[in-house]
């Protein structure tokens, strides 16, 4: 992890590594991963898991099962929980815009946009 791109996020945390898989971060099943650099400046921001087939199909597995229980949950319940994730989106929407113009390259404004 490039240790200046860690230092422009107030929440470091947010830059993860990996793959969420049925609610766990995990490394990629081909135990490969692959640099992630700055489009515009080259500058290293991290890197990332190369994910393969049997990870997809993991993910795909994993959303499946997850979602009777999801089906299962009363409007009120969902929205509780839609809303909690805009909170979090809204409470690290600097950072989340800092971490897409790194990822493509796009000016702050432009990411901005993006995550609102």
């Amino acid at each position: 992890m490039a240790a200046t791109a860690k230092r422009e996020l107030r929440n470091s945390s947010l830059l993860i590594g990996k793959n969420l898989i049925d609610g766990e971060w995990v490394e990629s099943s081909s135990g490969k991963r692959f640099d992630v650099s700055d489009p515009a400046t080259g500058e290293l921001i991290g890197s990332c898991p190369e994910s393969n087939a049997e990870d997809a199909h993991k993910a795909i597995k994993a959303a499946a099962v997850a979602l009777p229980k999801w089906r299962s949950l009363s409007g009120r319940e969902r929205s509780r929980i839609l809303r909690r994730w805009y909170e979090l989106v809204m409470e690290n929407r600097e950072d989340l815009a800092v971490l897409i113009s790194w990822e493509n390259g796009k000016a702050r404004t432009d990411a901005a946009g993006e995550v609102l």
